[in-house]
Protein backbone atom coordinates (compact mmCIF):
# COMPACT_ATOMS: atom_id res chain seq x y z
CA UNK A 1 0.00 0.00 0.00
CA UNK A 2 2.89 2.72 0.76
CA UNK A 3 4.53 1.25 -1.87
CA UNK A 4 1.76 2.54 -4.42
CA UNK A 5 1.39 5.73 -2.50
CA UNK A 6 4.84 6.75 -2.88
CA UNK A 7 5.78 7.46 -6.10
CA UNK A 8 9.57 8.46 -6.92
CA UNK A 9 10.24 11.45 -8.71
CA UNK A 10 11.25 10.92 -12.34
CA UNK A 11 14.55 11.71 -13.29
CA UNK A 12 15.69 13.30 -16.43
CA UNK A 13 18.47 13.38 -18.56
CA UNK A 14 19.89 16.37 -17.23
CA UNK A 15 19.97 15.38 -13.75
CA UNK A 16 21.97 11.76 -14.76
CA UNK A 17 24.72 13.47 -16.22
CA UNK A 18 24.83 16.12 -13.77
CA UNK A 19 25.57 12.89 -11.83
CA UNK A 20 27.51 11.21 -13.95
CA UNK A 21 30.04 14.71 -14.72
CA UNK A 22 30.44 14.69 -10.79
CA UNK A 23 31.35 10.96 -10.80
CA UNK A 24 33.60 11.01 -13.37
CA UNK A 25 35.29 13.92 -11.81
CA UNK A 26 36.67 12.49 -8.62
CA UNK A 27 40.06 11.87 -9.46
CA UNK A 28 41.71 11.62 -6.35
CA UNK A 29 45.48 10.86 -7.66
CA UNK A 30 45.86 14.25 -10.04
CA UNK A 31 47.67 15.65 -7.73
CA UNK A 32 50.28 12.94 -7.04
CA UNK A 33 50.01 11.52 -10.77
CA UNK A 34 53.21 12.69 -11.78
CA UNK A 35 54.95 11.44 -8.41
CA UNK A 36 53.32 7.79 -9.42
CA UNK A 37 54.57 7.75 -13.00
CA UNK A 38 58.36 9.13 -11.56
CA UNK A 39 58.24 6.26 -8.95
CA UNK A 40 57.17 3.63 -11.70
CA UNK A 41 60.75 4.71 -13.60
CA UNK A 42 59.12 6.93 -16.58
CA UNK A 43 61.28 10.13 -17.13
CA UNK A 44 59.77 13.82 -18.04
CA UNK A 45 59.40 13.37 -21.61
CA UNK A 46 57.29 9.85 -21.19
CA UNK A 47 55.22 11.84 -18.68
CA UNK A 48 54.46 15.00 -21.10
CA UNK A 49 53.88 13.30 -23.87
CA UNK A 50 50.07 11.78 -22.34
CA UNK A 51 48.51 15.11 -22.93
CA UNK A 52 49.91 15.44 -26.70
CA UNK A 53 49.30 12.06 -27.56
CA UNK A 54 45.31 12.66 -25.98
CA UNK A 55 44.97 15.40 -27.86
CA UNK A 56 46.45 14.02 -31.06
CA UNK A 57 44.04 11.08 -31.04
CA UNK A 58 40.98 13.83 -30.39
CA UNK A 59 41.95 15.17 -33.35
CA UNK A 60 41.98 12.07 -35.55
CA UNK A 61 38.71 10.58 -33.63
CA UNK A 62 36.27 13.94 -33.58
CA UNK A 63 34.47 13.79 -36.22
CA UNK A 64 34.18 9.92 -36.41
CA UNK A 65 33.17 9.53 -33.12
CA UNK A 66 31.07 12.54 -33.56
CA UNK A 67 28.96 11.46 -36.85
CA UNK A 68 28.83 7.72 -35.21
CA UNK A 69 26.85 9.56 -32.23
CA UNK A 70 24.32 10.87 -34.65
CA UNK A 71 24.46 7.43 -36.13
CA UNK A 72 23.80 5.48 -32.54
CA UNK A 73 22.38 7.91 -30.73
CA UNK A 74 24.12 10.37 -28.13
CA UNK A 75 23.22 8.46 -25.02
CA UNK A 76 25.29 5.74 -26.35
CA UNK A 77 27.93 7.48 -27.32
CA UNK A 78 28.25 9.25 -23.88
CA UNK A 79 28.18 5.46 -22.59
CA UNK A 80 30.85 4.46 -24.93
CA UNK A 81 32.82 7.38 -23.65
CA UNK A 82 32.38 6.73 -19.93
CA UNK A 83 33.20 2.80 -20.28
CA UNK A 84 36.69 4.03 -22.47
CA UNK A 85 37.25 6.38 -19.49
CA UNK A 86 36.44 3.48 -17.15
CA UNK A 87 38.65 1.34 -19.08
CA UNK A 88 41.60 4.14 -18.67
CA UNK A 89 41.77 4.44 -15.16
CA UNK A 90 41.15 0.53 -14.04
CA UNK A 91 44.73 0.25 -16.06
CA UNK A 92 46.74 2.58 -14.24
CA UNK A 93 46.93 0.03 -12.01
CA UNK A 94 48.55 -2.17 -14.14
CA UNK A 95 51.14 0.23 -16.27
CA UNK A 96 54.42 -0.91 -15.84
CA UNK A 97 55.70 -0.08 -19.67
CA UNK A 98 55.44 3.19 -21.76
CA UNK A 99 53.71 1.38 -24.30
CA UNK A 100 50.82 0.68 -21.81
CA UNK A 101 50.89 4.01 -20.83
CA UNK A 102 50.38 5.39 -24.84
CA UNK A 103 47.39 2.56 -24.89
CA UNK A 104 46.09 4.17 -22.47
CA UNK A 105 46.38 7.68 -23.89
CA UNK A 106 44.89 6.77 -27.09
CA UNK A 107 41.84 5.39 -25.02
CA UNK A 108 41.23 8.22 -23.23
CA UNK A 109 41.62 10.32 -26.57
CA UNK A 110 38.72 8.48 -28.07
CA UNK A 111 36.27 8.69 -25.04
CA UNK A 112 36.93 12.35 -24.82
CA UNK A 113 36.08 12.13 -28.44
CA UNK A 114 33.19 10.65 -27.71
CA UNK A 115 31.75 13.15 -25.07
CA UNK A 116 32.63 16.03 -26.45
CA UNK A 117 29.72 16.37 -28.65
CA UNK A 118 27.37 13.94 -27.62
CA UNK A 119 26.74 15.47 -24.05
CA UNK A 120 26.17 18.75 -25.41
CA UNK A 121 24.03 17.48 -28.20
CA UNK A 122 21.94 15.52 -26.04
CA UNK A 123 21.16 18.06 -23.31
CA UNK A 124 20.48 20.53 -25.90
CA UNK A 125 17.97 17.91 -27.81
CA UNK A 126 16.39 17.45 -24.14
CA UNK A 127 15.86 21.19 -23.75
CA UNK A 128 14.39 21.59 -26.94
CA UNK A 129 11.46 18.92 -26.44
CA UNK A 130 10.51 20.98 -23.47
CA UNK A 131 10.96 24.67 -25.07
CA UNK A 132 13.57 25.03 -22.74
CA UNK A 133 16.38 25.83 -25.09
CA UNK A 134 16.87 29.30 -24.32
CA UNK A 135 18.27 27.74 -20.81
CA UNK A 136 21.01 25.88 -22.65
CA UNK A 137 23.63 28.26 -20.71
CA UNK A 138 22.47 27.79 -17.27
CA UNK A 139 21.98 23.68 -17.60
CA UNK A 140 25.57 23.54 -19.09
CA UNK A 141 26.65 25.90 -16.13
CA UNK A 142 25.27 23.56 -13.82
CA UNK A 143 26.15 19.97 -15.52
CA UNK A 144 30.08 21.47 -15.46
CA UNK A 145 29.91 22.85 -11.94
CA UNK A 146 28.87 19.21 -11.25
CA UNK A 147 32.49 18.53 -12.88
CA UNK A 148 34.36 21.27 -10.41
CA UNK A 149 32.76 19.89 -7.04
CA UNK A 150 33.97 16.63 -8.20
CA UNK A 151 37.60 17.98 -8.51
CA UNK A 152 37.47 20.30 -5.31
CA UNK A 153 36.41 17.44 -3.10
CA UNK A 154 38.69 14.50 -4.85
CA UNK A 155 41.73 17.05 -4.55
CA UNK A 156 40.79 17.23 -0.78
CA UNK A 157 40.16 13.61 -0.10
CA UNK A 158 43.28 12.76 -1.37
CA UNK A 159 45.31 14.08 1.07
CA UNK A 160 43.26 11.93 3.51
CA UNK A 161 44.15 8.71 1.13
CA UNK A 162 47.44 9.70 0.61
CA UNK A 163 49.04 10.73 3.95
CA UNK A 164 52.36 9.22 3.14
CA UNK A 165 53.04 9.77 -0.59
CA UNK A 166 54.12 5.88 -2.12
CA UNK A 167 53.50 3.94 -4.56
CA UNK A 168 50.65 1.53 -2.62
CA UNK A 169 48.69 5.07 -1.38
CA UNK A 170 49.01 6.31 -4.76
CA UNK A 171 47.64 3.18 -6.38
CA UNK A 172 44.78 3.54 -3.58
CA UNK A 173 44.24 6.63 -4.93
CA UNK A 174 43.64 5.18 -8.32
CA UNK A 175 41.31 2.72 -7.32
CA UNK A 176 38.99 5.02 -5.68
CA UNK A 177 39.06 6.82 -8.85
CA UNK A 178 38.11 3.70 -10.42
CA UNK A 179 35.29 2.70 -8.80
CA UNK A 180 33.72 6.51 -9.03
CA UNK A 181 33.81 6.27 -12.88
CA UNK A 182 32.21 2.85 -12.94
CA UNK A 183 29.44 4.40 -10.68
CA UNK A 184 29.09 7.12 -13.35
CA UNK A 185 29.13 4.03 -16.28
CA UNK A 186 26.35 2.26 -14.48
CA UNK A 187 24.11 5.96 -13.96
CA UNK A 188 24.88 6.27 -18.03
CA UNK A 189 22.77 2.85 -18.49
CA UNK A 190 19.45 5.33 -17.28
CA UNK A 191 19.70 7.76 -19.73
CA UNK A 192 16.97 8.12 -21.95
CA UNK A 193 17.38 8.65 -25.79
CA UNK A 194 16.81 12.15 -27.18
CA UNK A 195 13.24 12.54 -29.05
CA UNK A 196 14.46 15.96 -30.46
CA UNK A 197 16.86 13.54 -32.91
CA UNK A 198 14.63 10.45 -33.45
CA UNK A 199 17.53 8.17 -32.47
CA UNK A 200 15.62 5.05 -33.06
CA UNK A 201 15.59 5.95 -36.35
CA UNK A 202 19.53 7.16 -36.43
CA UNK A 203 21.14 3.90 -37.90
CA UNK A 204 19.32 4.26 -40.81
CA UNK A 205 21.26 7.52 -41.77
CA UNK A 206 24.51 6.72 -44.09
CA UNK A 207 27.70 7.95 -42.49
CA UNK A 208 28.23 9.46 -45.58
CA UNK A 209 25.32 11.07 -45.62
CA UNK A 210 25.47 12.46 -41.79
CA UNK A 211 29.61 13.68 -42.39
CA UNK A 212 27.70 15.62 -45.79
CA UNK A 213 24.94 17.57 -43.90
CA UNK A 214 27.54 18.22 -41.11
CA UNK A 215 29.70 20.00 -43.74
CA UNK A 216 26.67 21.72 -45.34
CA UNK A 217 26.40 23.26 -41.98
CA UNK A 218 29.42 24.65 -41.41
CA UNK A 219 29.75 25.74 -45.06
CA UNK A 220 26.56 27.96 -45.44
CA UNK A 221 25.72 29.21 -41.86
CA UNK A 222 27.81 32.34 -41.84
CA UNK A 223 26.44 33.22 -37.94
CA UNK A 224 27.96 29.69 -37.10
CA UNK A 225 31.49 30.49 -38.48
CA UNK A 226 31.48 33.49 -36.71
CA UNK A 227 30.90 32.03 -33.71
CA UNK A 228 33.05 29.21 -34.47
CA UNK A 229 36.35 31.73 -35.24
CA UNK A 230 35.64 33.75 -31.92
CA UNK A 231 34.57 30.52 -29.81
CA UNK A 232 38.72 28.97 -30.93
CA UNK A 233 40.33 32.47 -30.91
CA UNK A 234 39.70 33.12 -27.62
CA UNK A 235 40.46 29.90 -26.23
CA UNK A 236 42.80 30.55 -22.81
CA UNK A 237 44.99 27.21 -22.60
CA UNK A 238 44.12 26.72 -18.96
CA UNK A 239 45.89 23.34 -19.21
CA UNK A 240 49.16 25.09 -20.24
CA UNK A 241 48.48 27.28 -17.17
CA UNK A 242 47.90 24.63 -14.96
CA UNK A 243 51.40 23.57 -15.37
CA UNK A 244 53.24 27.01 -15.85
CA UNK A 245 52.18 28.50 -12.77
CA UNK A 246 54.07 25.89 -10.67
CA UNK A 247 57.33 26.52 -11.54
CA UNK A 248 55.59 30.46 -11.81
CA UNK A 249 55.13 30.52 -7.93
CA UNK A 250 58.48 28.90 -7.63
CA UNK A 251 60.08 32.28 -8.88
CA UNK A 252 57.54 34.52 -7.31
CA UNK A 253 58.28 32.65 -3.81
CA UNK A 254 54.59 30.69 -3.24
CA UNK A 255 55.29 28.66 -0.82
CA UNK A 256 55.15 24.87 -2.41
CA UNK A 257 52.33 23.37 0.06
CA UNK A 258 50.06 25.97 -1.78
CA UNK A 259 50.31 24.55 -5.25
CA UNK A 260 47.57 22.19 -4.45
CA UNK A 261 45.54 24.39 -2.52
CA UNK A 262 45.97 26.99 -5.46
CA UNK A 263 44.38 24.03 -7.67
CA UNK A 264 41.44 23.58 -5.66
CA UNK A 265 40.86 27.20 -4.75
CA UNK A 266 40.40 27.30 -8.77
CA UNK A 267 37.82 24.65 -8.92
CA UNK A 268 35.75 26.40 -6.22
CA UNK A 269 36.10 29.15 -8.47
CA UNK A 270 35.31 27.82 -11.57
CA UNK A 271 32.16 25.79 -9.64
CA UNK A 272 30.62 29.63 -8.59
CA UNK A 273 30.97 30.99 -11.73
CA UNK A 274 29.87 28.04 -13.50
CA UNK A 275 27.06 27.41 -11.46
CA UNK A 276 25.80 31.21 -11.82
CA UNK A 277 26.86 32.07 -15.47
CA UNK A 278 22.96 32.39 -16.65
CA UNK A 279 22.20 34.84 -13.94
CA UNK A 280 25.74 37.12 -15.28
CA UNK A 281 24.14 36.77 -18.71
CA UNK A 282 20.70 38.00 -17.40
CA UNK A 283 22.06 40.98 -15.95
CA UNK A 284 24.54 42.47 -17.72
CA UNK A 285 23.59 40.43 -21.08
CA UNK A 286 25.47 38.21 -23.83
CA UNK A 287 27.61 40.13 -25.68
CA UNK A 288 29.18 41.42 -22.23
CA UNK A 289 29.22 38.38 -20.52
CA UNK A 290 31.07 36.65 -23.25
CA UNK A 291 33.68 39.77 -23.15
CA UNK A 292 34.34 39.45 -19.41
CA UNK A 293 34.78 35.77 -19.79
CA UNK A 294 37.41 36.03 -22.62
CA UNK A 295 39.11 39.06 -22.20
CA UNK A 296 39.44 38.45 -18.47
CA UNK A 297 41.41 35.34 -18.71
CA UNK A 298 43.90 37.35 -21.37
CA UNK A 299 44.24 39.77 -19.21
CA UNK A 300 45.43 37.40 -16.17
CA UNK A 301 47.88 36.58 -18.62
CA UNK A 302 49.33 39.99 -18.85
CA UNK A 303 49.15 40.77 -14.67
CA UNK A 304 50.66 37.52 -14.38
CA UNK A 305 54.00 38.37 -16.26
CA UNK A 306 54.31 42.04 -14.46
CA UNK A 307 53.01 40.52 -10.98
CA UNK A 308 55.52 39.41 -8.26
CA UNK A 309 53.58 39.57 -5.02
CA UNK A 310 52.95 35.51 -4.17
CA UNK A 311 49.15 36.25 -2.76
CA UNK A 312 48.30 37.74 -5.62
CA UNK A 313 49.61 35.50 -8.14
CA UNK A 314 47.33 32.63 -6.31
CA UNK A 315 44.49 34.86 -6.64
CA UNK A 316 45.18 35.67 -10.11
CA UNK A 317 45.28 32.16 -11.05
CA UNK A 318 41.99 31.09 -9.33
CA UNK A 319 40.35 34.04 -10.72
CA UNK A 320 41.94 32.91 -14.36
CA UNK A 321 40.08 29.39 -13.84
CA UNK A 322 36.49 31.06 -12.41
CA UNK A 323 36.71 33.60 -15.63
CA UNK A 324 37.47 30.40 -18.56
CA UNK A 325 34.32 28.07 -17.02
CA UNK A 326 32.09 30.80 -18.10
CA UNK A 327 33.15 30.52 -21.66
CA UNK A 328 31.86 27.34 -22.42
CA UNK A 329 28.24 27.61 -21.42
CA UNK A 330 27.52 30.55 -23.27
CA UNK A 331 29.40 29.52 -26.47
CA UNK A 332 27.54 26.42 -26.51
CA UNK A 333 24.20 28.31 -26.17
CA UNK A 334 24.47 30.38 -28.81
CA UNK A 335 26.11 27.07 -31.30
CA UNK A 336 24.14 24.88 -30.61
CA UNK A 337 20.97 27.33 -31.74
CA UNK A 338 22.55 27.46 -34.65
CA UNK A 339 22.67 23.60 -35.25
CA UNK A 340 19.46 20.86 -36.52
CA UNK A 341 19.53 18.27 -34.45
CA UNK A 342 19.66 15.47 -37.14
CA UNK A 343 23.71 16.61 -37.27
CA UNK A 344 24.25 18.16 -34.04
CA UNK A 345 26.91 15.45 -32.25
CA UNK A 346 28.39 15.57 -36.11
CA UNK A 347 29.12 19.20 -36.41
CA UNK A 348 30.06 19.75 -32.62
CA UNK A 349 32.99 17.39 -33.44
CA UNK A 350 34.03 19.09 -36.36
CA UNK A 351 33.95 22.38 -34.13
CA UNK A 352 35.82 20.74 -31.34
CA UNK A 353 38.40 19.17 -34.13
CA UNK A 354 39.56 22.54 -35.37
CA UNK A 355 39.79 23.64 -31.49
CA UNK A 356 42.19 20.83 -30.74
CA UNK A 357 44.08 21.16 -34.09
CA UNK A 358 44.82 25.44 -33.02
CA UNK A 359 45.24 24.32 -29.18
CA UNK A 360 48.30 21.77 -30.04
CA UNK A 361 49.78 24.14 -32.91
CA UNK A 362 49.32 27.08 -30.24
CA UNK A 363 50.63 24.64 -27.66
CA UNK A 364 53.87 24.41 -29.68
CA UNK A 365 54.42 28.04 -29.88
CA UNK A 366 53.67 28.73 -26.25
CA UNK A 367 55.95 26.18 -25.14
CA UNK A 368 58.81 27.57 -27.48
CA UNK A 369 58.18 30.78 -26.03
CA UNK A 370 58.31 29.86 -22.57
CA UNK A 371 61.35 27.60 -23.07
CA UNK A 372 63.18 30.79 -23.57
CA UNK A 373 61.15 32.99 -21.27
CA UNK A 374 58.42 31.38 -18.64
CA UNK A 375 57.07 35.15 -18.14
CA UNK A 376 57.49 35.83 -22.15
CA UNK A 377 55.28 32.92 -22.75
CA UNK A 378 53.05 34.62 -20.48
CA UNK A 379 53.07 38.17 -22.36
CA UNK A 380 52.57 36.34 -25.70
CA UNK A 381 49.55 34.52 -24.61
CA UNK A 382 47.72 37.24 -22.82
CA UNK A 383 48.15 39.47 -25.91
CA UNK A 384 46.58 36.82 -28.29
CA UNK A 385 43.66 36.09 -26.02
CA UNK A 386 43.28 39.95 -25.26
CA UNK A 387 43.46 41.10 -29.14
CA UNK A 388 40.68 38.08 -29.99
CA UNK A 389 38.35 38.90 -27.08
CA UNK A 390 37.97 42.22 -27.70
CA UNK A 391 36.68 40.91 -31.77
CA UNK A 392 33.42 40.33 -29.39
CA UNK A 393 33.34 44.10 -28.18
CA UNK A 394 33.50 45.49 -31.74
CA UNK A 395 30.77 42.80 -32.99
CA UNK A 396 27.81 44.71 -33.62
CA UNK A 397 25.92 41.70 -35.24
CA UNK A 398 23.24 39.78 -33.55
CA UNK A 399 25.70 36.61 -33.40
CA UNK A 400 25.19 36.44 -29.65
CA UNK A 401 21.01 35.89 -30.12
CA UNK A 402 19.32 33.10 -29.41
CA UNK A 403 15.76 32.95 -31.03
Amino acid sequence: MIAKRFKFPKIDNITLLILVKFLTSLYFYIPYMTLYFLGLGFNYIQINSIWGIIVFTMFLAEVPTGILADRWGRRRAIQAAIFLQFIGELMFLFITDYWLLVLNAVIAGVGFAFSSGALEALIYDHLEVINREDQMSKVMGQVNSAGFIGFILSFGISSLLIQNINQNNIRSAILATVVSVGLGFITTQFLKAGKAANEENQPERRIKEIFKDGWVVLRDNHKLQHLILLSILTIAFWDYLSSLYQPYFQKIGVPDPLLGFTLALASLFAFLAARNVHIIEKIIGPRMSLLIATLGPGLIYLILFLNRIPWLGILLVALFRGFNALKHPLFASYINHQIASHSRATVLSMINMLAGLYTALMGIVIGAVAEQSLLGSFFFTGLVVSVSALFIALDKSSTFSKR
